[in-house]
């Protein structure tokens, strides 16, 4: 199968993924948010923050090597260096998340002074012994990303989800706790893991071991393309809501933590169930593939600019949705403990277009695999701590939100100059102008007739507003050629 028809495979089983692990997302974050306590949610996501921060020391510039590297490996029939390095990450990952938690152990004090987290040690046991094995998932998940296992991956995403919420539904009843939501999020990661090593057996190694050619697997290569990615990884969770996390935690408490976590997770959920972000996934293994197969700087131009104008079709009308609707919807289905967070919804959504430079601008350097500069941006994420923590005893949470995300288009800002300079790389501004033309004249249009006061009249003005954006954005974005390209891709045979 050629490399397209593989793409057009794999984007219909990552739409299917997304669209099912999205819908179990939203119902599980509903039935959460609506169960625990704001400070109780606050704590939660406190905890993800800081198994984020292990996953730094665990797996440094690995995740990226394996979504960098396996598709060549792929691509050229290398089978065994896809072998050899899935078996040598994993082994490695086991072995230093046991000494990242009890490195965890001996700070535990420490983390619950410093975050106001009563107790926290015994909050964290119950997700412990789980740790290790969402960090191997994470290998395999990227793993199978890279070699275009979307079906596999839309089977054990769904199993595990729904095992995730009827375990939240069983063990709620008994007693609607911090500590039961951790095991049931523990319990998740060790299901999923044994599915991966089943699918891996049966989709990769099985396959293909008979073809194994074993050869010296000279490593430095990969070992320096994933020493800079792992300073580019402290700099990106740096610059990520978890950081976000810890300053709030530290100057405002738990429940700050919450109404921030709880924006953050409807930006999430909204942004996961657009088409940009569902064939996130396999446009990046395109992206790298298309450029080992042919090697030619034209490819990475055309890709970038059919990625960056892909992205923002699709997210600025979700920005005037979330602007216009956004404190709408979240009184309409959530509790009032929820109504602060109507400042913080408006920054997030606010910012959220200037985020579309990331992914095809991330994609074109590191197929290069000029990845110093994308280490050196992330200085933008000191700008984000150093000010964050002033903003936020002043300013509270909206100054912090502000903060953040002003230090990720720095950051982004510092990439592109460097790639233009250095690669010639062009934004397609005109289309880009269009793009954000059609969007405001909407935006006045939603405006001027969406304050209807029956429900599933809002709706229909919604839905007849979006078919008229993407009908003028097809139609006026993209030539013959590119709206020929983009039909193939989209249609599945």
């Amino acid at each position: 199968m050629s490399l397209l028809g593989q793409f057009k495979k794999a984007s219909f089983w990552s739409f299917i993924n997304s669209i099912s692990k999205s819908i179990l997302s939203i119902v599980i974050s509903y039935y959460i948010i609506k169960s625990v306590s704001v400070y109780d949610y606050g704590v939660f996501n406190l905890l993800i923050g800081v198994i984020g921060y292990i996953q730094l020391f665990v797996l440094p510039g690995i995740i990226q090597v394996i979504n960098r590297f396996i598709p060549e490996f792929y691509q050229t029939k290398d089978y065994f260096g896809i072998y050899f390095l899935t078996k040598k990450y994993l082994i490695r990952t086991f072995f230093i998340s046991i000494c990242c938690l009890f490195v965890v152990y001996v700070f535990n004090d420490f983390i619950a002074r410093t975050f106001d987290i009563n107790d926290f040690w015994n909050i964290f046991i119950w997700i412990i012994p789980f740790i290790p094995f969402y960090f191997l998932g994470m290998i395999f998940n990227q793993l199978f990303q890279s070699l275009f296992f979307q079906k596999s991956l839309s089977i054990i995403n769904t199993i595990s989800e729904s095992f995730r919420l009827i375990s939240l539904f069983a063990f709620f009843y008994f007693d609607k706790s911090i500590s039961l939501l951790l095991l049931s999020q523990g319990l998740t990661w060790v299901l999923s893991f044994i599915l991966y090593v089943i699918y891996y057996r049966k989709l990769f190694y099985n396959v293909f071991k008979d073809k194994f050619e074993k050869r010296i697997f000279e490593l430095h290569r990969y070992k320096k393309y994933g020493f800079y990615t792992f300073f580019n990884e402290i700099g990106a969770k740096v610059l990520n809501t978890s950081t976000d996390y810890f300053i709030i935690s530290a100057y405002l408490g738990p429940v700050s933590t919450g109404y921030y976590a709880f924006v953050n997770k409807i930006i999430t959920v909204s942004t996961n169930l657009l088409p940009n972000r569902i064939l996130k996934s396999t446009l990046k293994t395109y992206f790298y593939r298309d450029y080992t197969e042919n090697k030619k700087a034209q490819i990475l131009q055309r890709n970038f600019n059919y990625i960056l104008k892909f992205n923002m079709v699709f997210v600025l009308p979700l920005a005037y949705l979330l602007i216009t609707y956004g404190t709408y919807f979240i009184d309409l289905f959530f509790d009032k403990k929820y109504d602060a967070v109507s400042n913080i919804l408006f920054v997030f959504a606010l910012f959220l277009p200037t985020k579309c430079l990331s992914l095809p601008l991330g994609l074109f350097l590191t197929a290069l695999e000029d990845v110093k500069i994308i280490l050196y941006s992330k200085l933008a994420s000191f700008v984000n701590i150093i000010i964050g923590i002033f903003v936020v005893q002043e300013y509270g949470v909206v100054g912090l939100s502000i903060v953040t995300c002003l230090s990720v288009f720095l950051k982004d800002i510092i990439m592109y100059i460097y790639a233009y300079r250095k690669h010639k790389l062009t934004l397609p501004f005109l289309d880009m102008m269009k793009i954000i033309v059609i969007g405001l004249l909407i935006y006045i249009l939603g405006n001027g007739i969406l304050k209807l006061d029956s429900l599933l009249l809002n709706i229909l003005g919604i839905l007849l507003t979006l078919s008229l954006t993407y009908a003028l954005y097809f139609f006026t974005l993209f030539d013959t050629l590119e709206r020929t390209t983009l039909l193939k891709m989209i249609k599945r045979k």
